[in-house]
This record gives C-alpha cells, structure tokens and sequence, in this order.
C-alpha cells in the first residue's frame, strides 16, 4: 500500500448548479494536499484544470437537452410528470454510459498508481457510481468498488415513515395520524408515477451490470454508498426519525472567494456604497430562464419603490432581457452575478427556489420570497417555509402585486430576518470541508487495518 495520501476521484451530474458545488470541494481537498482527476463533461474542463485537478470527459448533460426535450418538458404538468421524465432522461438514460467512463477511470488509475488507495466523491444524482453499488463487478485491479463518499446539494429525498413522498410538496408529519397519511400517499404514488419510474430505472440499472433493484424512487442514490452527507443543516431538512446512519449533515458550502479576474458591473458602485436604501436581489439561477417568470414581474412590482434598489442577475453570461423592456430607474440588471457578492449586501432575495439559492441566503443570512415549482424547487419550498426563512408564493410566474406584497411582508415582520440570522448562526457551526475530508481519513485509516 503506498504510504501517499488516497487518490480522490470526483464526479457529478454535469450542470452549472451541481458541478460548481462539486468542484468547490474538490479545490479544498487539492489545498489540503489531496490529488484529485474529475469525470464531468467537456463544458467545465476548464474549470477543472483551473483548481490544479485532472479532468477526464464524460457525457455531457447538455448534449441530453434537445429540443425534442425541452417541448415535452413544458407539455407535461409541473412537478411528478415534468420531474419524472426528466430524470429518466437526463439521470437514468445515460446511467451505463456513465458508469463505463467510470470504470475506464478507475482501471487507468489503478495501472498507473498500483498501491495507492482511490476514494471516489460523487455528487448524489451523477448516477455513475450507482450500478457498481447495486452488483455491477468492480473495476479490473480492484477486489471490490472504492470506498465511495456522496454529497446530496437537493432536498434530501430519502423514503421516511414521517414525510410524504419526494416531490409531492407536503409537509412533514411524524403524529400517528400523519403517518398514516405517509403511508396511503406512499402506496397511491408507487401503484401509478413512482411504480413506472421504479420500473425505468431498473431497465437501465441491467443495461449497466447491476444485479439488485430497488424497489423505490430515488434512496438507493443516497443509501448504497459508504457515506452521504446533506449538504445542509438540520432545520433546512424534514426531520426524520427513521433517517439511516449513513446520511448525515455536513452543513451549507461556505463563500466562495470572488474569482479575481471578475468585471463588476460598471454600477456595482452605487451598491456597494448603498446607504437608506433597502436591496432586493432577483435571480432564476441557470436552468429556469423565462425572465417573465419571475426576474421581470419583480422589476415591474417594485418600480416605483424609490426606498428600493432592485439588482437583478439573469444568471447566465452574455445573457439580456429583451430589447423592449424598459427597466425601470431603481434597478440594475446584469448577466452574471456571484450570489454570495450580492447577499452580502441584500435585505430579501427573490428567488425561484433552487437548492443553491436556499443554501447561499443561509450562509448569508438574508431572507427570501420564493417562487417556482418544477423540478425539486416544490420541495425546496416547503422547507424554507418551515424553516422560517421565506415568503413561499408556490407559483411558477407569481404576478408583480404577489411579488411587491411579499417583499414588503418579509421587510415588514421582523420574524424572517431573525430566522435567516439563526439559521445563519446554525451553519456556521459546522466545518463542511473539515467534515468531508474527516470521512476521507476514517476511509484511509480503515484500509490500512
């Protein structure tokens, strides 16, 4: 066995809101001396090589957004129907493929490092790991699959006796009673949506080698792996009394430090020395980009608000609304903007309800008024309501007046802003990297016994 610290072998699901998180650990574990080859598609090699990690291709999740795609998206009703054929065919069509690439990695690795011990980090839903914990053979050069350590940047969507089903948007509910209503949802969803999705995912899971199926959606992701850290907190998750000692919280990311070579905007000034007014950052992150949705009812239901400056981010570079639009004289709007360079300095975040939009207002302690309900975003939802930290309007194109009043709610009670603070004050009690790397030294330590 080589006395050199294990070989880290990251992967994820290839789009910006799941690879940024990724790549921020891997570039922690490079600074505290680990190596580091990263399977992730062609759009982040650059990205990769910048953190001093080896890049190594996979297939691109771009290359999986056709139009054919995206016109059945927006056919299928929001949430379960629009959820569930976009993971059959962006997370469990390309299972094998993924897989492949993997075992290619790990067999390359293994001849050129023949003592050294490789632990693989997966983000949760890259899906290339998940045959080889469900019976595929392991690698050439390994008796069994690497010790495999998973970070879940999503609502945590594990089966519980005390919450609904994933993607239901129902509050948890441990009574008697509640259970109950846990269990009869759960037999309704897996007789119709989840049965068919159960079904798909083991056609693929045989296509890829593996030999066990599991029987329901989505916790096999999570539990087959050796560790799985939420990447939250406790009052961020639906408490379960039943969650399975492999899962455990590791806290939000922290701030990323602002990459040198990026060009504010040419008014970041008047923000940054902002006094008297209050900041109300809008953005849709990087999938959901109808700016009618959301980005331009808000800066249409703020306009005339003379005590506001509304900073609008339109999340990806070189994008703009439409030539027609006026925007109005109390707002900025720009391409790009890191969130955590503008949360600094805002008092409510207006939002769509991604996971990252939760995960940055916390370590930022600011407020939100959420919106949005595709994807995980109905989830994302319910537990920032819960969890005190925002105004949920639950629509995906909330009008200007829901917009306007919700802002002002979350201005006016004070109960928000304490609640971001506190929860703020909760994060900042654990050591997500030093949690992470931990795991990797039990790993390290326990293949030496």
């Amino acid at each position: 066995m080589s006395d050199k610290k294990p070989l880290l072998l990251f992967t994820c699901f290839g789009a910006h809101s799941h690879v940024f998180p990724t790549i921020q650990i891997a570039e922690e574990m490079i600074k505290r001396g680990y190596d580091v080859v990263f399977v992730v598609g062609p759009e982040f090699e650059a990205q990769v090589i910048r953190i001093g990690a080896e890049w190594v291709p996979t297939i691109s999740a771009f290359e999986l957004l056709t139009p054919e795609f995206h016109e059945e998206i927006s056919r299928l009703e929001p949430n379960t129907a629009g959820f569930l054929y976009a993971h059959e065919h962006i997370f469990l069509k390309p299972i094998p493929q993924r897989a492949q690439v993997i075992q290619n990695s790990l067999e390359s690795l293994r001849q050129r490092e023949p003592g050294r011990q490789i632990i693989v980090l997966e983000e949760a839903l890259s899906t290339a790991i998940y045959p080889f914990k469900l019976g595929r053979p392991p690698p050439k050069g390994f008796k069994e699959f690497p010790k495999t350590i998973s970070f879940n940047i999503i609502p945590l969507f594990i089966k519980s006796r005390d919450t609904a089903p994933f993607l239901l948007g129902i509050p948890p509910d441990s009574s008697e009673a509640g259970r109950q209503r846990n269990e009869k949802v759960w037999k309704e969803i897996m007789a119709t949506k989840y049965g068919e999705w159960v079904k798909i995912q083991t056609k693929y899971l045989k296509e890829a080698g593996a030999t066990q199926f599991p029987d329901i959606p989505f916790d096999a992701w999570a539990t087959t792996k050796d560790a799985c850290f939420q990447m939250c907190i406790p009052s961020l998750e639906h408490p379960r009394s039943d969650m399975p000692s492999s899962v455990r919280f590791a806290g939000c990311a922290p701030k990323k430090l602002l990459d040198p070579s990026y060009q504010y905007p040419d008014w970041w000034p008047e923000v940054a020395s902002n006094k008297g007014k209050k900041i109300i950052f809008v953005a849709q992150g990087t999938v959901a980009v109808n700016y009618q949705d959301l980005v331009i009812p808000t800066l249409v239901g703020l306009a005339n608000r003379e005590d506001f400056l509304v900073v609008a981010s339109l999340g990806i570079r070189g994008a703009k609304l439409a030539d027609d639009f006026q925007v109005p004289s109390n707002a900025r709007v720009h391409d790009y903007l890191p969130y955590d360079t503008i949360l600094e300095l805002a008092d409510v975040f207006v939002c769509n309800g991604g996971y990252g939009s939760l995960t940055h207002s916390v370590v930022n302690g600011v407020p939100q008024v959420l919106s949005g309900v595709t994807e995980d975003k109905v989830e994302v939802g319910i537990r920032a309501e819960r969890a005190g930290l925002a105004f949920n309007l639950a629509a995906q194109a909330p009008t200007p007046e829901q917009i306007a009043k919700a802002v002002d709610v979350v201005l006016s009670d004070p109960k928000y802003k304490q609640a971001a603070l506190a929860l703020k004050e909760e994060d900042e009690g654990y050591d997500t990297f030093g949690i992470i790397e931990n795991q990797i030294l039990e790993f390290t330590r326990s293949s030496k016994l």
